[in-house]
Parts: C-alpha cells; sequence; structure tokens
C-alpha cells in the first residue's frame, strides 16, 4: 500500500501476564546507538489498574500514539515445528491450519496462525514454526492496547522476541542457545544468524529454582536442565547440520540463576553467562538487577527493528 511514512523515534514494548504489565521505551533518535529510557513493572492483576498506571507512564515519558510491540504470555498461544507443506504461496495457510487442527483444544477456526520457516540445508526436509493463539486473546490484546493511546505494531512470541536481544549479541552468528526462565516453567532456545532453529520448555521455572536452592538441594535439577539443553544441543547439531553451539545465554538477570550459570560453566564446555541489557544499551540509567527481570520481555520488545508506519 501506498502512504506517507512517519519516522518514529521511540518504540514501546509491552509484556502482558497474569501477574502484571513490563513496560519499557527505546529511543532511536541515534540511529547507530538505540538507547533504553525507561522501563517499569506494573504489578497488578486487574486490568483496569494495570490500564490506570499504564497510562501513566505514557503521560510521564511522553509516548502517546508511539509504536508499540506487545509480547504475549506463552500460556496464550502454542507453537509447533512442523514439515512446511508442498503446496502453492497462496495455499500454504490452510495447509498449515489443517495440519494443526487436532493439535489445539479448540476449533481450528477460531484460532489465529502465524508461520515462519527454519533455515536447513539444501536438499532436508523444509520445516517451519506454527504459531497457533485463539482469535478471542488477539482481539482482547488489540482491545486492550486501542484504550492505551499507543499504535499497536507488531504482536509478538517470546521466541521471536528474546531473538530481538540475541541479534545483538556478538557472536550470535555462530550460534547461541537462550535458557530462558519464567516463574513457572522454562523454554531453552537456539539461534543462529537471529534465526530460531529449534525452542523446546522445560518444566522448571523460576519459583522452583528459588525453593530447591533454598533447601540447597540445586544440584539434581541442575543436572536435569543440563540434560534437556544437550538432547537439544544434540538434534540441532544433527538435523540441521550445523557447527555446535558453544555459549549458552541464561536469562533473566536474576540472582537465583547464577548458581547455574556457576554450575554450567564449571560442568561443561560452553561459555555461560547472565543476559546483559548493559553492554547492549551502556548508557542506560534505568537498568538494574530487579529491572533487568522484570522487564526483560518488554525491553525484547522494544528492541525490535521499527517498522515504518504509513
Amino acid at each position: 500500500m501506498l502512504g506517507r511514512q512517519i519516522q518514529q523515534k521511540k518504540q514501546v514494548g509491552l509484556y502482558i501476564s497474569s501477574d502484571g504489565i513490563a513496560v519499557a521505551e527505546i529511543d532511536i533518535s541515534n540511529d547507530a546507538h538505540p538507547a533504553l529510557k525507561s522501563c517499569e513493572f506494573i504489578s497488578s492483576s486487574e486490568s483496569s489498574e494495570q490500564l490506570k498506571q499504564l497510562g501513566r507512564y505514557i503521560r510521564e515519558n511522553n509516548l502517546k500514539k508511539q509504536p508499540c510491540v506487545v509480547v504475549l504470555e506463552d500460556t496464550q498461544y502454542k507453537i509447533f515445528q512442523l514439515p512446511l507443506p508442498s503446496v502453492d504461496a497462496s495455499e500454504l495457510m490452510s495447509a498449515l491450519r489443517w495440519s494443526i487442527k487436532d493439535l489445539v483444544d479448540y476449533p481450528v477456526e477460531d484460532a489465529v496462525i502465524d508461520v515462519f520457516r527454519v533455515p536447513v540445508q539444501e536438499h532436508r526436509e523444509e520445516k517451519a514454526y506454527v504459531v497457533v493463539t485463539p482469535r478471542d486473546a488477539v482481539l482482547q490484546t488489540i482491545n486492550f492496547i486501542s484504550k492505551t493511546g499507543l499504535t499497536l505494531n507488531t504482536i509478538d512470541i517470546e521466541e521471536l522476541s528474546l531473538g530481538n536481544i540475541i541479534e545483538k549479541i556478538e557472536g550470535q552468528q555462530r550460534g547461541v542457545a537462550v535458557l530462558h526462565f519464567g516463574q513457572k516453567h522454562g523454554s531453552i532456545n537456539l539461534y543462529k544468524d537471529s534465526a530460531l532453529y529449534l525452542s523446546r520448555k522445560i518444566d522448571t521455572g523460576l519459583d522452583r529454582l528459588e525453593g530447591i536452592q533454598a533447601q540447597g538441594a540445586a544440584e539434581q535439577i541442575y543436572e536435569s536442565i543440563m540434560l534437556e539443553l544437550q538432547r537439544s544441543l544434540d538434534f540441532y547439531e544433527s538435523e540441521f547440520v550445523r557447527p555446535p553451539i558453544s555459549r549458552l545465554v541464561v536469562a533473566p538477570r536474576h540472582p537465583v540463576l547464577q548458581g547455574f550459570c556457576d554450575y554450567v560453566s564449571s560442568h561443561s564446555g560452553m561459555k555461560t553467562e547472565l543476559v546483559s541489557f548493559a553492554e547492549i544499551y551502556p548508557d542506560s540509567t534505568v537498568l538494574n538487577d530487579e529491572n533487568q527481570t522484570n522487564c526483560l520481555l518488554a525491553i525484547a520488545a522494544a528492541s525490535r527493528k521499527i517498522e515504518a508506519v504509513a
């Protein structure tokens, strides 16, 4: 479509969860050095209170009508890696909708689906990730954002949003594993050249790690996580015929995860580190471990490459 391009200098990232809303603001006035200007976690499960506090944040930071990227909580969608159907491009979405009809517990006609390809070697079976979310969840998100005064640019998912940060990490072209922990569970995500190759869920989250560390019995769960990670890395090497990944980034920057990083470093050959936004946004005055934990996905969302608004 033709239209007048509007030069945007800021982008807002939002992560809406059952516990609250994380919000972050990236300023791209200097294209070469985008700046994290602000971030905040609104701790409330009440939609009206979330909207009120988010409205305050938008007013205080002069963000009215700025483009916004929203990351869905992982309970709102499912993601499947499937063989890419051998059909014309015009028929692809219909074919994928048919492929996932038995994988979701609601009528597939009520789903919004999206697809992104997984890079594979020539002559190997083409694969794609299919993201499926109930249409009502998407409409609810759109309706919420319309009340904030922000301009909705994109609705994203955790796995791709994390990739926005990973592509800024030096050396990610050679491949990097990201172990992301939410409160209740986590995920293993493998990236190379900014592309997501593999994503797997794990049952362990920050709550469980905090409880186990308090009991002084963390090594067993560390070993279990490392086993799942190694299986993922082995699959990546064999299935995609790629060189071994030797770097692990653990997120968020939570104190309970430092012990896990130390354990992996001493029991494997992987370079292991907690994610650090301070390396990406060195001039930010709002970064501390608490904000990096609570606002991880909001900052990642705001870091997405800004698309022109017509």
